[in-house]
């Protein structure tokens, strides 16, 4: 699991918008209530500290929720927040793309080459999407507490045309009109 505060401060020297990012993802811990976070002493400490302070607290967190509980059950807790997340933001990553694909035919107009346009931003979009994962099953990871249930519940709901318990039955079949056998041959 990408724990998305591993965000590692550059060594030549930290841009703002650097500083930005790790202080909402910050926030979003302290919104998490994770035990031992000291807000007083962290404000004193700096960027590359906070980073490793805030790595360890939520590393800590996974660590009692996995020591927690057993094997099994954590890892099908994994599971089912992974899958979660996964599947809402791949749907919203493909409607996303799709409208991508219908709003660039006009940049052909513009003198731009649509593809080129098409993967720069496919690509970009594509960056997002996984820091939107990985923040996300943190946010949840850290944010969860486990209960065990042996029953999983049911999200989707089956749509499949070919259930064949659902079916009706049968319609009888109409019989052929034919002609008469004596007829056959004959011309009308």
């Amino acid at each position: 699991m990408i724990l998305f505060v591993s965000c590692e401060a550059p060594s030549t020297g930290v841009s703002e918008a650097d500083s930005n990012t790790f202080e909402q993802n910050v926030q979003t811990i302290k919104d998490t209530w994770i035990q031992g976070f000291e807000e007083e002493n962290f404000d004193k400490l700096t960027l590359q500290e906070k980073i490793e302070y805030t790595k360890n607290l939520c590393l800590r967190e996974i660590s009692n929720k996995k020591n927690e509980t057993p094997a099994q059950v954590y890892n099908e807790f994994l599971k089912v927040i992974m899958l979660r997340v996964i599947d809402v933001h791949w749907t919203n990553h493909i409607d996303t793309m799709s409208e991508l694909r219908q709003g660039v035919t006009l940049q052909s107009y513009g003198q731009m080459n649509p593809l080129v346009i098409y993967q720069k931003e496919g690509l970009n979009l594509f960056k997002n999407l996984s820091n939107n994962i990985s923040k996300d099953i943190t946010k949840y990871v850290l944010r969860a507490k486990i209960e065990r249930s042996n029953e999983r519940e049911q999200v989707v709901k089956n749509t499949s045309t070919n259930d064949t318990s659902q079916r009706s039955t049968k319609k009888p079949r109409k019989q052929k009109i034919r002609r008469n056998r004596s007829q056959r041959g004959r011309p009308f």
